[in-house]
């Protein structure tokens, strides 16, 4: 049996990046703050000592650190585009939200477009496709909504059981979970079920389709509904 000893920083886990099986990553330092937690410890003068990314290449075990610790900055959500790792940077330092692409093997670093952190609602903000988006789903059980910054201004009503998939064209794909089989007092019955469905809006927000099944992006980028 081999064991390979990866550099850059010791971790206790490591992500998939979905639509990729070259790339995983993993996060260090200050690793379980999200940009919300991050804002409200600023807000409360607790310290906020940042974190960064490391890439890791696969099978080859290469690794690669983009940017370095420093006091202030996060890194937040990373996809895979056609070749190309997104990475979402929130710099608490100077208040805004950076979309950065980042190609480890020509060690490529390019801004792409730059947000003020009072312009977000940092509670789930997230980098989705296609194309490159930013986007919010807050479902807090009062006005869950789907809220797109980038490339364009837009939002979907949608349910606390609605997550974002994928955008194709005009159309947005989300996953829905439903649960039958459960009493008026909230007890699981005998007939309990639980399942995904696949929902379709239109970009104005109008809903178009609900069917049964759980909607997934492979490793090779394709998007399955078992």
């Amino acid at each position: 049996m081999k064991f390979k000893k990866l550099k850059n920083g010791c971790c206790s886990d490591y992500s998939n990046i979905p639509g990729t099986d070259k790339w995983i990553y993993s996060v260090i330092g200050d690793k379980h703050k999200d940009f919300y937690d991050v804002k409200e410890s600023k807000e409360l003068n607790e310290p906020i000592n940042g974190n960064k990314l490391v890439i890791y290449s696969y099978p080859e075990g290469k690794s690669y650190v983009p940017y370095e610790i420093k006091y202030g900055i996060y890194y937040g959500d990373i996809i895979f585009i056609k070749g190309s790792l997104f990475i979402l940077k929130a710099d608490f330092n100077e208040n805004k939200v950076t979309i950065i692409k980042y190609v480890p093997d020509e060690n490529i670093l390019e801004e792409i477009y730059n947000f003020n952190i009072d312009d977000l609602n940092l509670y789930n903000l997230k980098l989705g496709k296609y194309p490159l988006m930013l986007f919010n789903s807050d479902r807090n059980g009062v006005e869950e909504k789907f809220v797109l910054y980038y490339p364009e201004k837009l939002e979907i009503n949608i349910t606390e059981r609605d997550s974002f998939i994928v955008r194709d064209g005009d159309v947005f794909y989300f996953t829905r979970w439903s649960e039958e089989g459960i009493d008026e007092n909230g007890s699981v019955t005998e007939n309990y079920r639980y399942y995904e469905n696949v929902v379709k809006f239109n970009k104005d927000g109008e809903f178009l389709s609900c069917e049964e099944g759980y909607l997934c992006e492979m490793p090779n980028g394709e998007f399955w509904i078992f």
